[in-house]
């Protein structure tokens, strides 16, 4: 929504006080500001009955319109701090404060500025690796071509036999991310 200036409230009041006619006022203002959209009939007087009754013809609600803030309080912010200070991958979901997750998120993102990230876990690639994916390949190309239709391959996670847990839907949270994660092969 497009404001009108203080000079240009001010413009309509004087005006309306001169004339008490609205389509006047309306084409003076056409007039002095020509590079602006003229207010409305209603507009005009509004403004006016405005300032007589509380002196002034500002906008006595900007910044206070809209839904009040429940969950993005002070006290909420400094608990969500706390909590990511302590354990930086909470889960959002199943956050200690009970926060609803969107709140939660909005607290995160707009008053503490700090950004969700996933953990890349890579295995660094060590001088024997080579030859080992090599010979791979090799045997994988050697096998008949009705075993390479029951291979599935996918990059969404990693599934293991020794219980490990994958964490492909962990999110960590820090104001700088870090750019790599590696893991030493075992």
């Amino acid at each position: 929504m497009v404001y009108f200036t203080n000079e240009q409230r001010v413009f309509m009041v004087l005006e309306y006080e001169k004339c008490r006619q609205p389509a006047i006022v309306i084409n003076r203002f056409r007039h002095q500001f020509p590079d602006r959209e003229p207010p409305c009939r209603q507009t005009v007087q509004k403004n006016y009955v405005k300032y007589r009754t509380h002196a002034t013809s500002l906008n006595r609600h900007r910044g206070n319109s809209g839904r009040p803030r429940t969950a993005r309080t002070d006290g909420n912010i400094n608990e969500v701090r706390n909590i990511l200070n302590q354990n930086p991958k909470v889960s959002c979901r199943r956050n200690p404060s009970n926060i609803t997750k969107s709140s939660f998120n909005r607290i995160i993102s707009k008053d503490i500025k700090w950004h969700p990230y996933r953990l890349q876990i890579r295995h660094e690639l060590l001088p024997d690796d080579n030859p080992r994916r090599l010979r791979y390949c090799n045997w994988l190309l050697g096998r008949p071509e009705a075993m390479m239709r029951h291979i599935i391959c996918g990059d969404e996670a990693g599934f293991s036999l020794n219980g490990r847990v994958s964490t492909w839907n962990v999110r960590c949270y820090a104001e700088n991310p870090p750019r790599d994660y590696i893991r030493q092969a075992k």
